[in-house]
């Protein structure tokens, strides 16, 4: 990647998977590399100026709570950014940087954006070369998964959890039906849970939110209602607003820190199905 570090291109990839995640593509991904590159060169810096923190140099007096956690940090930019410019993609990325950021030197954000732009085309351009699992063929062409969590789907649901096992091997917990706090496609055999594992580290998020966006990229194909990983949900029906962020309706019953977790979809994958 254009003269970068490891770590440095580390947080520019994770930037850019925000933007996927935040549904706004290449163009998102400039402007967040851009202001990583003036905030801090991409480094996840202890502090900063007063109290900024973290790659992007958020600060915690005004409001931002996850500066030093290099994804949240950026998701946090992504939503204030649709906050506080609706009409982002017909304006200078430079300053739509600068709305979200409010640097006291407001031009710095268009001085690197053109470096940012390589540095997001290298990122796609190793992204293609990349191995993925292909999309969902034709209906039969997954296996028996050999889970417990098989008994009682729909045939809809069985199909995701058939093919969502095939396609990450790696993922050994599922959850089918089954009874949840408030309403739910579980009981109705209608969604599928995938436990990520290590869903609480650096890597294990970053594969939730493969398996995520492989149920997103396979939405038709599988018959999916919605997706909800890492409090966030996308559906196919609000596809253009990208992955807002979700807050499970029976939140406030939770009694441990695991049930809250659990409850908003930060251990797992659901996927629920159309009937």
């Amino acid at each position: 990647m254009p003269n970068l570090d490891r770590e440095q291109a580390d947080i520019a990839v994770r930037g850019y998977r925000a933007a996927q995640r935040a549904g706004t593509g290449a163009e998102g991904a400039r402007i967040i590399v851009a202001a990583g590159l003036v905030e801090s060169r991409l480094k996840n810096l202890p502090n900063g100026d007063r109290d900024s923190k973290g790659w992007l140099q958020q600060r915690p007096s005004k409001g931002w709570m996850n500066s030093t956690d290099v994804d949240r940090a950026a998701d946090d930019f992504f939503a204030e950014m649709k906050r506080l410019v609706p009409g982002w993609r017909g304006m200078d990325p430079g300053a739509v940087a600068q709305a979200v950021q409010r640097s006291a030197y407001p031009t710095r954000y268009a001085d690197q954006m053109e470096r940012a732009s390589a540095i997001v085309a290298a990122i796609e351009g190793k992204a293609a070369s990349c191995k993925a699992p292909a999309p969902v063929a034709a209906v039969g062409d997954c296996p028996a998964s050999g889970s417990s969590a098989e008994k009682g789907l729909q045939p809809k649901a069985l199909r995701v959890l058939r093919c969502g096992k095939k396609a990450w091997p790696y993922i050994t917990e599922l959850g089918g039906v089954g009874g949840r706090p408030g309403p739910s496609d579980h009981p109705s055999g209608r969604a599928v849970d995938f436990m990520v594992p290590g869903w609480n580290t650096t890597d294990g998020r970053a594969k939730g939110w493969e398996v995520a966006r492989w149920f997103e990229k396979n939405a038709a194909g599988l018959n999916v209602k919605y997706v909800i990983w890492d409090a966030k949900i996308w559906n196919p029906s609000r596809a253009g607003e990208g992955w807002r962020p979700y807050r499970n309706p029976s939140l406030s019953t939770a009694k441990t820190e695991a049930q809250r977790n659990t409850m908003q979809h930060l251990d797992h994958v659901h996927v629920s199905v159309t009937s």
